[in-house]
């Protein structure tokens, strides 16, 4: 149907608009196969030459599709840092003596006050069970990275920093599709119930939730994702899988403006179009249902 084909070209218009307006350069994404003991999953390094804040990575991610990477084992750790050992994706502090590299997909939660504990990952696969730190890290701050400790080095060592650090890059991963149908259910499930984003300082419950609502999934027993079509251009992301996780985007964080960009401005084009779609359905459906008004017969008329 005509009205069926725009409304869905509205739609996937919001969705456009509703991933934040950041200049990246994304590569094609890469496969960890099962077949060499990986989790099928696809992974991809996108390079942000201006800097990006954490937030807005993971909303970049969530809004193609995916998440902030999430690392279980030295050899996830290997195969990821793979993808961005390019000095592209890499910038010195401020002092030159340290190498910021790309964000992941941890967070600390707000109700711990140790350094090195709290730590959780985006997807809701909850606390860590490998880290990777580098000595001296953690050391207080609240999101995931690699760091390298000498400048104009790589390595894939960890470090927290703040949400506002103008990183080059991020890595973000797919899950299988297997993953999204058991997600679905328990994921959106732990966020209706928790009060806030996870990252938040309010969040606490929700990552607790997130961290036992997801029930562990087999992935050595599912089948690989098909390699993704090559090809992307600068804010957009063809090349990859074409799929969407049920995480939500973050609508409100305790950090503020980081990042000089509020996630909840990134939701507005999407529930305003949403709206306007649901507005134009239901002037449709009116028209065709009410009953049409009958029209006078001219020649009867004078007559008897």
């Amino acid at each position: 149907m005509p009205f069926a084909r725009h409304l869905l070209s509205w739609i996937r218009l919001a969705l456009a608009l509703a991933a934040p307006n950041v200049n990246v350069n994304p590569a094609p994404p890469v496969e960890w196969p099962a077949a060499i003991g990986g989790n099928g999953h696809q992974y991809q390094a996108v390079e942000a030459p201006a800097g990006i804040s954490w937030t807005d990575a993971q909303a970049w991610a969530m809004a193609h599709g995916g998440y902030l990477a999430t690392i279980h084992s030295p050899a996830e750790n290997s195969f990821v840092y793979g993808l961005i050992d390019e000095p592209k994706y890499w910038i010195n502090n401020a002092t030159g003596d340290r190498t910021l590299g790309p964000w992941l997909g941890g967070f600390k939660s707000g109700s711990s006050t140790s350094a090195a504990d709290g730590w959780q990952w985006v997807n809701g696969e909850g606390a860590f069970r490998y880290t990777n730190w580098m000595p001296t890290e953690p050391d207080g701050d609240d999101f995931l990275q690699f760091l390298a400790p000498t400048g104009g080095s790589r390595q894939a060592t960890w470090n927290d920093v703040e949400n506002t650090r103008p990183v080059h890059g991020f890595v973000v991963e797919f899950d299988t599709d297997a993953e999204i149908a058991v997600k679905s259910t328990y994921v959106s499930a732990a966020a209706a119930a928790a009060s806030g984003p996870p990252w938040s300082a309010g969040g606490s419950a929700a990552a607790a939730s997130f961290g036992t609502a997801v029930p562990p999934v087999s992935i050595a027993s599912l089948a690989p994702t098909a390699p993704a079509g090559p090809g992307s251009t600068a804010g957009q992301n063809p090349g990859a899988p074409s799929r969407r996780t049920s995480l939500a985007v973050p609508q409100s964080s305790s950090l503020g403006m980081m990042g000089g960009r509020s996630m909840a401005s990134s939701v507005w084009p999407l529930l305003f179009v949403c709206l306007f779609a649901f507005l134009i359905l239901l002037a449709g459906l009116t028209i065709f249902l009410l009953p049409s008004k009958p029209v006078p017969d001219d020649n009867s008329e004078g007559t008897s």
